[in-house]
This record gives C-alpha cells, structure tokens and sequence, in this order.
C-alpha cells in the first residue's frame, strides 16, 4: 500500500481474463497511467483499440479510437454502456490504486479474523520475478438483500458498499441498467467485494503483478502485468491526442 502511495505513474502490458456470462474473455493491453491529475492511455493491438482520457479535459469523457468506428475517434462516457459491455471494470479501475484499495477494504471486513483470512503462501518466481504470493479468503462471503433507495444506481450502490458493480448487475440480472434504477427494488448485494483473491507482490517494487480473483463459482478474473516501469519521465506529450508514438 505504501508503494502505491509513492507512485507517479506506470506503464506496463496487461493480460486480463474475465468470467463474463459463463465464458472467459482475454483481453491484452499496453497501458500507461499518470496518478495525479489522471491521465490514462490503453492500447489493445489485438482489438484495434486504442483509449485517451484526462481528468478534467473533454467534459471528462475518453477519446477512443477503434477500426470498428473505421479508425475514427469519438468521445465516450467511461461509465457508460459502450465503453462497459463486456467489461468489469471502467476504465477508472485501471492500475494499482483500485486493487490496493479493494484490499484494504477487504482486510479492514475481517479485521477480527485476519489470522485466518490472509495467509502468506511463501516466495515464487513469476515471469522472471520474486514474488510474494498471499491469499486473503473471507469464509462468511454472502448475498443479501438490498433495497434501492432514491436516484441510486448500481454503480452508486457498488460504491457506497464497497462492492464490485459488475457482480451487481450479474446477480440481478441488471447489465444494461447504467442510470438510475427503479426506487425500492430489493436486489442482492454481496458481502465483501471478493470472496478469495489469490495476489503476487513484486519483491522489487512491492506491487501486485498477478492477481487472480475467485466468486463462488469459481475463477472470476485475473490480470497478469508485465514489463511494468514505474516513475518514468513522463510529459504532457505523452498523452497528446496527436503524439505519434
């Protein structure tokens, strides 16, 4: 957690693999994010996408171009149904400061059992790395019922709970629902944000390259970084609209 409060900004490739309706998805990805203001670029060679967002810049919204727009770049709203589909995560979500945070919500759960909740599982070598391998399980994860209130959507509700938005809307049934939904519907909610998350903490840098996350059906999703840097000497040009590279 302390690492990830003394990052500046980061590159790396990603390898993602997500659950979504009973099917895996993989996606890989070049990324690179500066912390503070946010500035973000994500690359997909294989997908022909490529995405540009500033915080503050755009009326807050991505720049996106894809061959499937005909290589044209248009405006997107990161929270909304065409940047989502298929997706668990906005791209708000990218990077190290998501997951440290969902961590630490986590253990702070179960802060009464954290003997039994997180386990150090002993040294690995991964992609060339040591690593640190951990496991955080919450024995008592569960669904409950949830009754919406007033202008809440399920990302406010995710948000609020500590939860993730995308197990929401699976469990109810509710994936293309991105604005407000219906005053007093009772929908199920999860307990904690994770039930059992498998992580690799990079002895160099003390961050998570490897992350694998199980529901109570199984793998939910994991996310492999590689040739991740830290701290470069990153410039406004970096994330220029017309910057070549």
């Amino acid at each position: 957690m302390d690492s990830v409060k003394h990052l500046k900004n980061t590159t790396y490739y990603m390898k993602a693999l997500e659950r979504i309706d009973g099917k895996f998805l993989i996606a890989e990805s070049e990324i690179m994010i500066q912390m503070h203001p946010k500035k973000l670029y994500f690359k997909s060679q294989r997908r022909k996408i490529s995405v540009l967002y500033e915080e503050g810049k755009n009326n807050n919204q991505a720049l996106v171009k894809a061959k499937i727009l005909f290589n044209t770049s248009i405006s997107l709203d990161p929270y909304g149904n065409m940047m989502r589909k298929n997706q668990h995560y906005t791209i708000h979500e990218i990077g190290f400061e998501f997951i440290t945070n969902v961590m630490a919500r986590a253990l702070l759960a179960r802060k009464d059992k954290l003997e039994t909740t997180l386990t150090n599982l002993g040294k690995i070598q991964w992609s060339g790395l040591s690593c640190i391998m951990m496991k955080y399980e919450d024995d008592s994860f569960h669904y409950y019922d949830y009754k919406v209130g007033k202008n809440e959507s399920v990302s406010s509700i995710a948000t609020k709970l500590t939860v993730s938005d995308y197990v929401i809307r699976k469990k109810n049934n509710l994936h293309s629902f991105y604005g407000a939904i219906t005053e007093g519907l009772v929908i199920k909610v999860p307990s904690n944000y994770v039930k059992k998350v498998v992580f690799y903490i990079d002895e160099a840098t003390m961050l998570p390259v490897n992350t694998v996350t199980f529901d109570e059906d199984g793998i939910y999703e994991s996310y492999e970084l590689t040739k991740v840097k830290i701290n470069q000497k990153l410039t406004q040009a970096d994330f220029d609209r017309f910057y070549k590279e």
